[in-house]
C-alpha cells in the first residue's frame, strides 16, 4: 500500500499544475517534472520491469539528473545571493564532472553514486537558507506560502536520502532493505503532502509578485 501511495503522490503535482494552468510558475513547472521523473522511475521499479541490475541504474541516473532539476527550481525562487552564487556555479560544474565519469567509467554505479551526496548537500544547505529568508517575513502571499510548502517537501526527501544513502553504503550490515524502502516511501508520502498542499494554495498568479 505504502508504495502505490507514495507512487500516485509523485504524479499529483503535474495533474494539479497541468488541471489548475499553473505552465506560467516556473518554480512550481520545475518541481513538478522532478516528481514526475521520480513517479516514473519508481513506477518501473515497482512494476520490475526491468532486471534488478537495471533498477539501479536507473535509480542511480534518477539521482543525478534530478539533482540539476531541483537546483534550477530553487535557483528561480531564491533570495539569497549566496544561493543564487552557489547554484549558478555548482550545476554546471556538477553537470559537467558527472558526465565525465560517466563517460570515464562506463555509467557504474558505484561511481555514479559518489556525486550524490555532494548533490544533496548542496540543495539542502540553500533551502535551509532560502527557509530562513522566507521566515523572516511574518506574513506571507499564498505564493510564498506555496513555495514554503514546496521547499519544505524537497528538504525532506531528500533527508530521507541521506538516511537511506548512509545505510546502504556505510551501514550496509544492518541495512535492511524492507525497512529503507519502507522509510524511503513512508517519507515521500508525507513530502507529497507537502508538495499537495503548496500547489493547492489559491490565487498563485496574482499574489505572484
Amino acid at each position: 500500500m505504502l508504495p502505490l501511495l507514495a507512487i500516485a503522490g509523485y504524479f499529483t503535482p503535474m495533474i494539479m499544475l497541468v488541471v489548475r494552468g499553473l505552465w506560467g510558475l516556473q518554480p512550481h513547472l520545475l518541481f513538478a517534472s522532478y516528481w514526475l521523473l521520480n513517479g516514473t522511475i519508481n513506477t518501473f521499479v515497482y512494476l520490475q520491469v526491468f532486471e534488478p541490475e537495471t533498477n539501479v541504474f536507473l535509480a542511480t541516473g534518477l539521482n543525478l539528473i534530478d539533482f540539476p532539476i531541483v537546483a534550477l527550481g530553487v535557483y528561480s525562487i531564491a533570495k539569497s545571493r549566496w544561493v543564487k552564487f552557489v547554484l549558478l556555479t555548482g550545476i554546471p560544474v556538477y553537470v559537467i564532472a558527472a558526465i565525465y565519469a560517466a563517460i570515464k567509467y562506463s555509467l557504474e554505479p558505484e561511481t555514479l553514486i559518489n556525486f550524490i551526496p555532494i548533490a544533496i548537500t548542496i540543495i539542502v544547505v540553500s533551502i535551509v537558507v532560502e527557509i530562513f529568508y522566507y521566515f523572516q517575513k511574518v506574513e506571507h502571499t499564498k505564493y510564498e506560502t506555496s513555495i514554503i510548502f514546496i521547499l519544505g517537501s524537497i528538504i525532506f526527501h531528500y533527508l530521507s536520502y541521506i538516511l537511506i544513502y548512509l545505510f546502504e553504503n556505510h551501514f550496509p550490515e544492518v541495512a535492511n532493505v524492507k525497512d529503507i524502502y519502507t522509510i524511503y516511501y513512508f517519507s515521500s508520502i508525507i513530502a507529497m503532502l507537502f508538495a499537495i498542499m503548496a500547489f493547492s494554495q489559491r490565487s498563485l498568479f496574482k499574489q505572484k509578485n
